[in-house]
């Protein structure tokens, strides 16, 4: 090596970067508050929060509420807006990898929730749902609340290739360091 000249060892070690690699994750708005839906119901602000705590902020995710076709897993978070999820499918199952595919293609953008009510009241012809035990989420075509859609659909691709663009960043600015000084 010639006297003077600067060098850094860097190591990378990329496992896999695929474009079909895929984790069948999403995100949405599972239920939303303060809105009337399709049926006339209105979910007031808190409506899940005995129902959260009793299920550990987990719920099953359904194919078109059919409790014959579990899809997948959600996990729940109470926001001002309503209830947000973050839900990951199991892509062994057919129905799975049915639902993944309409939601990457947008085929598939509504959620809807399989409750019982336990506390509800009807003001002006709307029924105010005060308390909720939640059952189950579902990916459906049509949701009963227009404002309960899917906001994102991930795949482990684009996980990867954000990895991958951030550590080319990182040597990128590494190598300019390096011939600065």
């Amino acid at each position: 090596m010639a006297q003077g000249m600067k060098h850094a060892d860097l190591k990378l070690c990329v496992k896999a970067v695929s474009d079909t690699a895929e984790d069948g994750t999403f995100e949405g708005l599972a239920a939303a508050y303060g809105n009337v839906d399709l049926g006339g119901d209105l979910i007031e602000q808190g409506a899940f929060e005995k129902s959260l705590k009793d299920r550990a902020d987990k719920i099953p995710i359904l194919w078109q509420h059919n409790s014959h076709d579990p899809i997948g897993i959600g996990k729940l978070r109470d926001s001002y807006e309503g209830l947000l999820i973050a839900g990951e499918l199991v892509l062994e199952s057919p129905s799975a990898r049915t639902a993944y595919a309409l939601l990457k293609k947008k085929a598939i953008t509504g959620l809807s929730i399989g409750y019982e009510v336990l506390r509800d009241e009807v003001h002006n012809g709307v029924r105010v749902l005060k308390e909720l035990k939640l059952w189950e989420v579902s990916l459906v075509t049509f949701p009963m609340n227009p404002a309960a859609l899917i906001s994102a659909v991930k795949s482990t691709a684009e996980f990867e290739r954000a990895d991958v663009a951030r550590i080319d960043a990182m040597f990128t600015a590494a190598r300019k360091e390096m011939w600065r000084k």
